[in-house]
């Protein structure tokens, strides 16, 4: 390890998206160090479950010796009633949240936050579909959420969404308006689960290198903090 590498620990570090993390780490050894020690890493990466976060915020919270790590969330679904969990935790370092790391479905989520509304006014009609494995428990996917919440922020859940979980689909997210005459898409296909632990771990790599900074802001960082204001 060099003196630049940030320590990174991994919650769901058996899983599909930790061993993907870890490969990734070991061929960026300049810039990361794995480490079994959670509560005294630089950052802490999650891609398990709400439940495992809430364990290990307690564990940091009773801990004598923790460092408290940053925190990036990567599990899906929270609800806002226990958000106020991870809000609480910046008292003790940073939380990033983002339910995909993915610049593009970011990106994605702009374009639709600026136009559904205008797309919809003119006779358009609004469905979705979205594929993944069929290991993924939630349905739709956390991606699926955010998008309809980007196309309708008062009723989301009133988009009609079909969720598809077959075969080893890392993550396929379309979105159509139609009307009689014509159709509009927009999609977002992910080539390899790679994508979102990079994307995991150059958020990690940003939050440790700008941690002074970005601690006065006191609040919760999500993708549009990173892709926004870094570029």
């Amino acid at each position: 390890m060099t003196s630049k590498a940030s320590t990174i620990g991994l919650l769901g570090k058996n899983g599909r998206m930790g061993s993907v993390v870890q490969n990734l780490i070991k061929q960026q050894s300049d810039r990361f160090f794995l480490t079994d020690d959670l509560l005294n890493a630089d950052a802490v990466i999650d891609f398990s479950s709400p439940e495992c976060v809430k364990e290990f915020i307690e564990d940091v919270n009773t801990s004598k010796n923790a460092r408290a790590p940053i925190l990036i969330v990567g599990s899906t679904p929270w609800k806002n009633e226990t958000l106020n969990i991870l809000e609480k935790y910046l008292s003790k370092n940073l939380v990033f949240q983002a339910a995909n790391f993915s610049a593009g479905v970011f990106f994605l989520t702009q374009i639709l936050e600026k136009y559904s509304k205008k797309i919809e006014t003119a006779g358009f009609v609004v469905s979705m579909e979205e594929q993944h494995h069929i290991h993924k428990k939630d349905a739709p996917s956390g991606t699926a959420v955010r998008l309809q919440k980007a196309i309708r922020p008062a009723d989301p859940s009133s988009i009609p969404t079909k969720s598809i979980r077959e075969g080893e689909t890392i993550g396929v997210h379309d979105v159509f308006f139609e009307k009689s005459l014509e159709k509009l898409s927009f999609s977002h296909h992910a080539k390899d689960r790679s994508l979102f632990a990079q994307g995991a771990l150059d958020v990690s790599h940003w939050l440790c290198k700008n941690k002074e900074k970005l601690f006065k802001k006191n609040k919760i960082l999500h993708m549009e903090d990173w892709l926004l204001e870094n570029n």
